[in-house]
């Protein structure tokens, strides 16, 4: 109930990095980190290109033919931006930037200073839309995902490398409200009612009257909590790629060796502990980590392919004793490529624990792309949770190139998710 007010207020609109729901450690997931993968559903570690591997196997950047300096499949991105986020935090946004429990309580105080019929009803009226807030926003997830960056990659004759730059803040989980206190907003609905119809105090719960004839801020009955989430991942990595002979069948290997920055937030707070407190209860750490992958390309078209990221597990703390497990997340992926059409399917290997506890989720999507003529590419995709915990997800992307420039957009859209992305390129 009321927790997403004032709590909310003072983090989602500043930060838009919160979330809540209680655990000891949370993990991160895999990862959409560029707008061709998003319109394609996420999937990238068979199906993606030179382009985007570095983001999700760096194996791919070997799967190239042709020199470096004669193939103009290089590519800068600059910037590029993935925004996600369920529908849940969306409607927490705005409930938040109605400030219903400010307007609760001026409607109480206005109350107790004229005690008439009209002012019932402002009260009444205030506890209605906090009412509405309850039925929209009570024990919903609520989640984030979000990447800026820049990526630039360098494909040459059966060998790549990439450098990239970015900050992905993520956040997750869900606001406890107790039955108890949605009969509270109940006992007061219907006290404000009969005063609204002509009524006076005697003729409601004593309860609800403080010893002096005053109506009792129903804000101060209220005893939902949050627990409150967040991690931003600011990370430079570099990778390499090299297609060898293992027997007889060409493999690609790629590594991506990174600095990583995690900045992680935790705080439980009750409903009357008033705003949050950032500065006391956010912690930043510092390590080196990686990403490996290998591709196997198969008569030209088929590849399958697997990749793990951040291969080292760190833990890493709040001010508080909550962690964030950093764990090695791995996917796989199969996909059929040629000249104007691919296809590829993605998997997680293991299951993810989401940032703030919730139950855990595993993965698995396809996307197409078709590219009917030179300069243009259209996709779309399809995901889902092969657990049944998270909802699914489609989505839609579109890219244009015109002499050195790129333009890629995609959009995403399940029934409690929204997201899309965009990013500008130069080939070179």
């Amino acid at each position: 109930m009321k927790p997403t007010f004032p709590i909310l207020r003072a983090n989602l609109l500043a930060t838009a990095t919160a979330a809540c729901m209680s655990a000891p450690a949370w993990s991160i997931s895999y990862g959409t980190y560029d707008a061709r993968a998003m319109g394609m559903g996420s999937v990238g570690v068979a199906a993606g290109n030179t382009e985007n591997a570095i983001f999700y196997n760096p194996a791919l950047l070997a799967l190239h033919d042709g020199d470096e300096d004669s193939s103009r499949d290089g590519r800068l991105f600059v910037p590029i931006v993935i925004l996600q986020a369920s529908g849940a935090y969306s409607e927490a946004v705005d409930i938040a930037d109605q400030d219903l429990d400010g307007a609760l309580s001026s409607a109480v105080d206005n109350f107790n200073a004229n005690q008439d019929a009209a002012s019932a009803g402002q009260v009444s009226a205030a506890l209605t839309d906090l009412d509405g807030a309850i039925d929209d926003l009570a024990n919903e997830d609520i989640g984030l995902d979000n990447f800026i960056g820049f990526n630039i990659s360098e494909p040459g004759d059966r060998e790549g490398g990439a450098f990239f730059f970015g900050t992905r803040i993520m956040a997750g989980g869900r606001a406890t409200v107790p039955e108890q206190d949605r009969a509270v907003v109940d006992r007061y609905q219907s006290a404000m009612d009969i005063i609204a119809a002509g009524g006076t105090l005697a003729d409601i719960d004593p309860e609800l009257v403080d010893d002096d004839g005053n109506l009792i801020d129903p804000n101060d009955s209220l005893s939902s909590s949050v627990d409150i989430g967040a991690v931003a991942l600011t990370e430079w990595g570099v990778a390499f790629a090299k297609e060898i002979d293992v027997m007889g069948l060409p493999v690609s290997f790629g590594a991506t060796p990174k600095a990583v920055r995690v900045d992680v937030y935790r705080e439980s707070r009750g409903y009357s502990d008033g705003d949050l407190n950032f500065d006391d209860n956010y912690k930043s750490h510092y390590t080196i980590n990686g990403d490996i992958g290998v591709a196997v390309e198969f008569a030209k078209h088929y590849r399958i392919g697997m990749a793990i990221k951040d291969v080292v597990p760190h833990d890493f703390q709040s001010t508080s004793v909550d962690e964030v497990t950093l764990r090695p997340r791995s996917r796989m992926g199969v996909a059929y490529t040629n000249s104007l059409f691919q296809i590829g399917v993605d998997m997680d290997l293991n299951e993810i624990e989401p940032l703030a506890g919730e139950a855990p989720y595993q993965d698995a999507a396809i996307g197409v792309e078709f590219t009917p003529f030179w300069g243009w590419d259209f996709r779309a995709g399809y995901q889902m949770d092969m657990t049944g915990v998270r909802d699914y997800s489609y989505s839609a992307g579109l890219a244009y190139k015109v002499t050195r420039f790129v333009f890629e957009f995609s959009y995403l859209k399940g029934s409690a998710s929204e997201g899309g992305g965009v990013q500008l390129g130069w080939a070179f």
